[in-house]
């Protein structure tokens, strides 16, 4: 019996071992069906067929061999919901055989799918839920005389979004169902989160939950260097978080540090509330010559925001968007500048533009994700290196996005009121030197239009519209924002897309208008055209071919004033070789990767860079052979916990060797160095930056999360531990114990949700501040425990830690067969083994061999009821000391009503018909057939356990 919960085969493994008494009992089973035809037709009167029928009794009868009646459990997306239904089916003990045309009892299952049925005078049924109406023919629906009105699995399959499956393992059948998620959208999920009642894990009341110190040393070797630094710190105070920023231009005078943002900010679904530095909705960027603080209110009917994940201030549109948001970064640098995007502290960029003359970067189309289960963005950042020098020391920016209006669903709306004032970077605190505010209100007046309209003090008295528009059945979208005053702010996005083959985009801002066209005339080759106000038209095309080996991509570009742009990059096996040019800069770099593979190894770097906005004091070109190697060992958020480089680099006015280290070996500990001998104004130069991150709210320990996730972010810790003495805690000496399968969020499981961590012992994930359902799920259970708790409420609170520690406790499975005192298996009944110590209960209902199976019992006194009726032997006494699997046959005395008065003989019947000799009573137990085979004993075991 050791094996017997080892796997999903456990129950054959069970009936393995037993079964050459079961074949014992069954031939004896099948004497007495076979004599019970003969017996009931020589003491039964006739008497109409209908009439024998209705009083069919749990007595087992002959059947033909083929579908039977099975009692199975009913699943809505993994939830059990009905503990026992009958169902007309057939099984081999590994699988449903023809499950398409198994007949369900129609009315049971339409009420645990809480879908609407309506009869229309056509004949028709219309079934309807919130999200779909369907017309069923009345054919497809059948009638049982023990079932009722029943439909096939095929019929029900038919039905928008619904999908029936049959589990052997839980002997149930799993229906999943398209429901509306929180932004209107259809997914398979779960019914309506339910947390009433549940035990609550939440964070402590108020703390500090994480700090970061970044220290940067720079300088030249014959001039010394200078310390600068930035100080973060996130927390909450109850269901809000707070969070500040410190610049520290001169790291040893804390006089000259200015704290650059400090808010309190409290998220929920329908509501924010933020005081402090934030980006109001009249500005869609931040502003360079001040920053705006104050107090916000948004209030949200009809739809979920999306989660600001980034490291930006608080931008109020931001929170009005109702989904995925595709946004820009732009911002302004030095012609011949290379700048590269990077998400949180990576270093690998998601992609990279050098600067042309208009002295503007941007990169369209960043997703900021929305929900549990979306692509989140994060923490973008800008690294920008002077003159294309990868080998220096790049400036880092947070990223600067500009926000476009979203639709809102019909009838969904927003209210922002907001008051402040303008704040200029002076001393510790600042200066505020005038007073801003204004009120918006955003409505989704149909599905096709969306618009917003409000009024704004900045200095002067401001007007703000917004439109965001898509046509039904159209590939138009248009969006478009203005804000009014001396001088007019215009925001728009125009987006269309016919075809996968073709898409035009439009958009303006405060920096230019632009349009895009995208024509792909062949897999390998798409036709550009392109407008913009700063540079004017051009044209051009894109090509890109991917072998086993090898890939290759180029594009070209062309204005009107002949300025001309190109980049290629090509792989073949271990060669890379790419290349930017446009009419400031060009860059060219050749890579041989020694072993390992694009993101891990060592490699070899040639680099050669030219500037054509060089001063007489810089070099115009700049050369460099690297050798680089980056381990394959990564860090949680993906960075390789080490990486290095060493080569030489020559220019016109220097050369010198050039080095770089990147450590990240000690969660919360971060070490880079470089040096270079040779640089673009012929001077040495070095920089050393150290940062330090702690989390603080469970303990002081390292952790190489972003900390800016954690201003919209909670963090929650889910691990279990071993509780061998029941004291739901845990003790010395009781271990550590985690599986990604034991926790499920809301119906999903842990891999729809942010892993920050993961390990032997526990899972650190992200959450958007809300109250969660965690269920614990008996799939990630080691063998012979349980937990204790079936469900908790987490509530997740931005910049702080929430810990769930499942106590595990043993568990024990008894099985055998239910007989009557004649020694018939009792088929249908229910056994109950009730706690004495809590009145809990756990109960099987036993199958067409009698055959039943209780697990998840504790250790303590249980009392054993079948159908209510008392077992023997009726009570259980679980120790320490007891085997965690074990067989315990059961009996119970079934009463029997008054017996009939004898009657004259006559003929006999046919088999089908099967006239009892006594008959018990029918509230007992469910009818159900028997057929007598010992090959196919134990695989039909109708476990069904659930917990009251």
């Amino acid at each position: 019996m050791s094996e017997f919960c080892n796997g999903e085969s456990s129950f054959h493994h069970f009936f393995k071992h037993c079964r050459f008494l079961s074949q014992t009992l069954i031939l004896a089973s099948q004497l007495v069906i076979l004599l019970a035809p003969i017996v009931a037709a020589q003491s039964t009167p006739d008497r109409p067929k209908e009439e024998i029928v209705q009083n069919k009794p749990i007595t087992p009868a002959v059947i033909p061999e083929g579908d039977r009646t099975l009692p199975v459990g009913l699943n809505i997306n993994g939830k059990n919901v009905l503990p026992s239904i009958n169902v007309v089916g057939k099984e081999d003990g590994e699988k449903a055989v023809n499950f398409e045309g198994w007949l369900v009892p129609f009315d049971e299952v339409i009420e645990a799918l809480k879908f609407k049925v309506k009869e229309l005078p056509t004949g028709q049924i219309e079934i309807s839920s919130p999200i779909f109406k369907y017309l069923l023919s009345p054919d497809k629906i059948g009638k049982d005389r023990q079932l009722g009105r029943t439909i096939a699995i095929r019929d029900l399959n038919a039905i928008p979004g619904l999908t029936a499956k049959f589990d052997i393992n839980k002997y149930a059948i799993d229906l999943l169902v398209p429901t509306i998620d929180r932004d209107g959208g259809t997914s398979i999920v779960e019914q309506p989160i339910v947390v009433d009642g549940l035990p609550v894990a939440r964070p402590i009341g108020w703390g500090l939950g994480a700090i970061q110190q970044r220290t940067n040393v720079s300088g030249q070797s014959s001039s010394g260097g200078t310390a600068q630094g930035e100080l973060k710190a996130v927390g909450n105070i109850f269901d809000a978080n707070w969070y500040i920023k410190v610049d520290q231009p001169q790291l040893d005078r804390p006089g000259n540090w200015n704290i650059t943002d400090g808010v309190i900010i409290r998220q929920r679904p329908q509501s924010d509330l933020v005081f402090g530095s934030q980006i109001p909705f009249w500005r869609r960027q931040s502003s360079a010559t001040g920053t705006y603080w104050g107090g916000t209110s948004i209030w949200r009917e009809g739809f979920t925001p999306s989660v600001q994940l980034f490291g930006a201030d608080f931008s109020v549109n931001d929170r009005l968007q109702s989904s995925r948001v595709a946004r820009s970064i732009v911002g302004q640098a030095v012609p011949g500048t290379l700048v590269q995007l990077v998400r949180g502290s990576q270093i690998t960029p998601l992609q990279e533009i050098l600067v042309d003359s208009s002295g503007i970067y941007r990169f369209d189309n960043i997703i900021v994700g929305n929900g549990i289960d979306s692509i989140f963005g994060q923490d973008y950042r800008v690294l920008i290196y002077p003159n294309g020098l990868l080998t220096a020391n790049p400036e880092i920016r947070p990223a600067q996005f500009i926000t476009t209006p979203g639709q809102l669903p019909t009838g969904g709306s927003a209210l922002v009121v907001s008051a402040g004032g303008n704040r200029i970077a002076a001393g510790n605190f600042g200066d505020f030197d005038a007073v801003q505010g204004g009120v918006l209100y955003r409505r989704g007046l149909n599905e096709t239009l969306t618009v917003g309209v409000g009024t704004a003090f900045d200095r002067e008295v401001l007007g703000v519209a917004e439109v965001f528009w898509q046509p039904n059945n159209t590939p138009l979208q248009v969006a478009f924002s203005a804000t009014t005053g001396k001088q007019w702010d215009i925001l728009g996005r125009l987006d269309y897309r016919p075809s996968n083959d073709f898409f035009l985009t439009a958009n303006t801002d405060q920096f230019s208008s632009r349009a895009n066209a995208n024509w792909k005339l062949s897999p390998t080759f798409t036709a550009t055209s392109n407008f913009d106000s700063q540079r004017g038209l051009s044209v051009g095309g894109q090509y890109s071919a991917t072998g086993s080996n090898s890939s290759t991509s180029l594009n070209a570009e062309i204005d009107s004033q002949a300025r001309l742009k190109l980049g290629a990059s090509q792989r073949l096996e271990r060669w890379q070789l790419s290349s930017q040019i446009n009419e400031s800069a060009t860059t060219t770099q050749l890579a041989y990767n020694l072993g390992g593979n694009s993101d891990t190894g060592n490699d070899i770097v040639a680099t050669y860079q030219t500037n054509s906005q060089a001063t007489a004091t810089s070099s115009p070109y700049f050369s460099s052979l690297v050798w680089r190697y980056r381990s394959i060992d990564k860090t949680a958020d993906g960075r390789s916990v080490w990486q290095s480089e060493l080569g030489y680099g020559l220019n016109n006015l220097s050369s010198g060797v050039v080095a770089g280290l990147d450590l990240n070996v000690i969660p919360g500990l971060r070490l880079r160095g470089s040096y270079r001998g040779a640089s673009e104004n012929g001077r040495d130069s070095y920089a050393i930056e150290l940062t330090t991150t702690l989390l603080t709210s469970t303990g002081i320990q390292g952790t190489n999360t972003a900390i800016d996730e954690l201003r919209a972010l909670g963090q929650v810790e889910l691990t279990a531990f071993y509780d061998t003495n029941g004291n739901s805690r845990q003790d010395p000496g009781e271990a550590t114990y985690y599986d990604p399968l034991l926790f499920k969020i809301n119906g999903k499981s842990l891999k729809s949700v942010r892993i920050a961590s993961a390990t032997d012992s526990f899972a650190m994930i992200k959450l958007p501040p809300d109250s969660y359902r965690v269920d614990i799920d008996p799939a990630g259970h080691p063998v012979n425990y349980r937990s204790s708790i079936d469900a908790v409420r987490l509530d997740v609170a931005a910049g702080n830690i929430t810990k769930i520690s499942v106590p595990l406790v043993p568990a024990y499975v008894y099985t055998g067969v239910v007989q009557d005192k004649a020694g018939k298996p009792v088929i249908g009944g229910r056994v109950e083994a009730t706690a004495m110590k809590n009145g809990t209960k756990i109960s099987s209902i036993t199958n067409d061999a009698g055959v039943y199976y209780l697990e998840g019992l504790e250790q303590g006194k249980y009392k054993l009821t079948i159908s209510d009726l008392p077992a023997t032997p009726g009570h259980l006494n679980i120790t320490a000391t007891s085997q965690p699997s074990q067989e315990l046959n059961l009996t119970v005395d079934i009463p029997t009503e008054n017996p009939q008065p004898p009657t004259p003989p006559t003929p006999p019947i046919t088999p089908t018909t099967n006239p009892p000799t006594s008959r018990s009573n029918p509230n007992l137990f469910n009818n159900y057939t028997y057929i007598a085979n010992p090959d196919r004993i134990g695989s039909s075991i109708a476990t069904s356990i659930h917990r009251y």
